[in-house]
C-alpha cells in the first residue's frame, strides 16, 4: 500500500515536470518580450536625442547579449 502511494506521488511529480518543461519556453518568451518593451521604453525616457538607427543598433546589441546568456 505504501508503495501504491509513493508510486502515484512519484507520478504525480513526472507529469507535473513534463508539464512545466513544455511551458516553460513560452514564460521566457514572453519575459522576453517584457523585457525589451521595457528596455525601448527606458531608451526613449532618458531624454537622450536617439535616431531610430542607433535605438535599432541598441537593441539588436541586448538582445544578442541576451541569447548569448548574459547579464545585463
Amino acid at each position: 500500500q505504501m508503495q501504491r502511494y509513493n508510486q502515484r506521488l512519484i507520478e504525480e511529480m513526472k507529469n507535473k515536470q513534463t508539464q512545466e518543461r513544455t511551458r516553460l519556453p513560452k514564460i521566457q518568451r514572453s519575459e522576453a518580450k517584457t523585457r525589451m518593451a521595457m528596455f525601448k521604453k527606458s531608451l526613449r525616457i532618458t531624454g537622450a536625442v536617439v535616431t531610430p538607427e542607433q535605438e535599432r543598433e541598441k537593441v539588436k546589441q541586448v538582445s544578442c547579449s541576451d541569447q548569448a546568456g548574459e547579464p545585463r
